[in-house]
């Protein structure tokens, strides 16, 4: 039963996030300066947040990991709010959905495996993010193997 609860509270704060992120759309939206780097193997995307701004992140397939080297922003997620401030690194785990509030300028980098080194970012942003469109299928079949099935106890 915890399973469901911690599902039903996702599906919930998912559907909150591209709410508001849909609500966000009818503004004008800040420019994020975005800079790639690879290596052998693995992607880096570092993206320059302006202050005072709302960030909303994508659903990744995969878990990563996150380094935030300057700034401070507030962090929502199914999980609550709280502050993350530089010099920060953590997972990202597969399927989190983020909602920020960039309190000063910052930069978050993300890391991603790469394994066919390649360079062409549409192919990257396929293999590692859900489209929206599919997001709801992808969080569901993450987390049937969670859900106890009928006739379990």
């Amino acid at each position: 039963m915890t399973e469901l609860c911690q599902y039903q509270k996702k599906q919930g704060f998912y559907r909150a996030a591209f709410d508001f992120q849909n609500t966000l759309k009818q503004f004008k939206q800040a420019e994020i300066p975005v800079f790639h780097h690879f290596s052998l193997g693995q992607y880096a995307r570092e993206c320059h947040l302006p202050a005072q701004t709302f960030v909303i992140g994508k659903v990744h397939r995969h878990a990563h990991v996150n380094v935030i080297s300057k700034g401070r922003v507030a962090q929502a997620d199914e999980n609550g709010i709280k502050i993350l401030s530089a010099p920060c690194t953590f997972i990202n785990e597969i399927g989190a959905k983020r909602v920020l509030y960039v309190f000063e300028d910052t930069i978050w980098t993300t890391i991603h495996n790469n394994p066919s080194n390649t360079q062409d970012l549409a192919l990257i942003e396929a293999e590692v993010i859900v489209p929206e469109y599919e997001v709801e299928d992808f969080i569901q079949q993450l987390h049937m193997k969670d859900l106890p099935q009928i006739g379990e106890k």
